[in-house]
C-alpha cells in the first residue's frame, strides 16, 4: 500500500511541477510578446517623429530655395527695366536663372519612403499583437492566462480622421486629386 501511495505522491508531484512549469512558460512567453510589442510601439513613435522631422526640414530648405530663387528673379528682371531698343534682344541672349525642381522630387521621395517605412512598422506591430492574442486565447494557455490575469498588450496604431470615419460609416467617397 505504501508503494501505491508513494507512486501516487510522485505522480502528483510530477503533475504539479508540470503545471507550474507550464504556467511559468506561459507567463514568460507573454512577457516576450509584451516587451516586443512595447518596444515596437516606441520604435514606431521614433519612426513617426523622424518622418515628420525629415519632411519639415527638407520643406524648410525648399522654402528657402524658393524664396532665394524669387529674389534672384526679381533682381534679374528689375535690372532689365532700362529703356533701350536692344532690351528684348539682350534679354533673349542672356541666360535666365533656371529653377531646379529636384528639391521637390527629394521631398516627394522622403514622404513616400518614410510613409512606406512607417506603414511596414505599423503592420509589424499589428502582427505582434495578433500573435500575442492568439497565444493568450489558445488552450491550455487561456487557463493559465486567466489564472495569472494576463491581458493582451494594448497597441496604438496611427491613422487619419478620414480613415476612422470611413470605417465607422462603411463609406469613403471624398477622393480629391
Amino acid at each position: 500500500m505504501k508503494e501505491v501511495v508513494a507512486g501516487l505522491a510522485i505522480a502528483l508531484l510530477i503533475g504539479a511541477f508540470a503545471v507550474v512549469g507550464k504556467g511559468i512558460s506561459v507567463y514568460n512567453t507573454n512577457v516576450d510578446y509584451s516587451t516586443k510589442i512595447e518596444a515596437k510601439q516606441e520604435a514606431n513613435k521614433a519612426n513617426f517623429d523622424t518622418m515628420w522631422k525629415k519632411i519639415k526640414q527638407v520643406s524648410q530648405v525648399s522654402d528657402k530655395y524658393k524664396d532665394g530663387l524669387a529674389e534672384v528673379l526679381a533682381k534679374y528682371t528689375a535690372e532689365r527695366k532700362v529703356e533701350s531698343d536692344q532690351l528684348l534682344m539682350n534679354w533673349i541672349k542672356e541666360a535666365v536663372p533656371q529653377f531646379d525642381s529636384s528639391i521637390y522630387k527629394q521631398i516627394n521621395n522622403i514622404v513616400v519612403s518614410s510613409r512606406d517605412d512607417f506603414y511596414n512598422n505599423q503592420v509589424i506591430l499589428i502582427d505582434l499583437s495578433r500573435a500575442q492574442q492568439a497565444f493568450i486565447k489558445k488552450f491550455p494557455n487561456n487557463v493559465f492566462c486567466a489564472f495569472l490575469h494576463i491581458e493582451p498588450t494594448k497597441i496604438q496604431t496611427v491613422t487619419s480622421a478620414v480613415t476612422t470615419e470611413a470605417f465607422e460609416t462603411g463609406e469613403e467617397n471624398d477622393i480629391k486629386l
